[in-house]
């Protein structure tokens, strides 16, 4: 997997974190929208981008539009975001994580 070939589910996620949209309180209901296939298919993508060493500066703020003081800060994001979607965690904040 490339940095150019995420999916529209995932970037449609993490576009919810984007300044000018800050709609990550519709994250729930945009999981509860989509098939049990896109979510399982959007688990596995998060997955393959941190296990494949894919997630770094450009690629986090290409999605989020925000700046992270280091690639471990945005690894960390997406990590807590597949977290989040595996239901062991709270909905992440990305101010957590990103400047």
């Amino acid at each position: 997997m490339t940095d150019a070939s995420t999916s529209c589910v995932l970037n449609t996620l993490v576009g919810s974190y984007r300044p000018e949209v800050m709609e990550e309180n519709e994250i729930p209901s945009y999981l509860a929208s989509i098939s049990r296939q896109d979510l399982i298919s959007l688990r596995k993508e998060l997955s393959d981008l941190i296990s494949n060493d894919v997630i770094g500066l450009d690629f986090a703020y290409r999605r989020t539009g925000l700046d992270f003081p280091d690639k471990k800060a945005a690894v960390a994001f997406f990590q807590a975001l597949f977290d989040y979607l595996e239901g062991k965690a709270e909905l992440p904040d990305i101010y957590d994580y990103a400047e």
